[in-house]
């Protein structure tokens, strides 16, 4: 009895010494078990990393409650908590906001207000961000029909390394004017010093 009292307190004892979770550690906890689609130990770090205030803790415990990954889905739960993300700067987030406005999906359908989201994340640097504002652009649903412009951000998306863009560009080349194509490379150039001097 003497030996188990030891050993509750010794047990006791070493788990008081143990350094608890940090910040930092919660967030790479998070990201690293959610794409590794281990959704049952990501929630916890997700749900701390959000508590600190993390982009990326909001963001991810955003899409588990979206898709009732581990968790009960709450998709207006689910869809505030990335739309927090999105409002700290983070580019996922801001493309996810907008796919979720784009859609309809726990917010009001707004495609217009989607493409202002896809702008932010593709200023970012999101690649993804880039291929759905470049079919604003190049659609003109949700803002003023652009093929310049449209052009231009598939090719930023492409060069982000979306193989889906480069596709994309393969199959509308044919259908955008030389005079286009030509202000593309030129706009291209222009949002790539931009993006990279905020990112400086």
């Amino acid at each position: 009895m003497r030996h188990a009292i030891h050993l509750l307190f010794g047990l006791i004892f070493l788990s008081s010494c143990m350094p608890a979770p940090s910040p930092e550690t919660d967030k790479v906890r998070c990201y690293g078990r959610f794409y590794a689609d281990d959704y049952e130990s990501a929630w916890p770090a997700c749900q701390r990393s959000a508590d600190y205030g993390h982009a990326v803790g909001k963001y991810l415990l955003g899409l588990m409650y979206v898709q009732g990954l581990s968790v009960p889905k709450d998709e207006s739960r689910g869809i505030a908590l990335v739309r927090a993300a999105a409002e700290m700067g983070y580019g996922d987030a801001q493309n996810g906001y907008g796919i979720a406005l784009q859609h309809g999906l726990g917010v009001t359908q707004d495609i217009a207000q989607a493409c202002l989201w896809w702008e932010k994340s593709a200023l970012a640097n999101n690649f993804l961000g880039q291929q759905y504002l470049a079919s604003c652009y190049l659609t003109g649903e949700g803002a003023t029909e652009d093929p310049s412009r449209g052009f231009a951000y598939l090719l930023l998306s492409r060069d982000g390394g979306n193989k889906k863009a480069h596709e994309l560009i393969d199959s509308i080349r044919p259908e955008i004017s030389a005079l286009d194509q030509s202000r593309a490379e030129q706009i291209r150039r222009e949002l790539r010093d931009r993006i990279d001097k905020a990112h400086e």
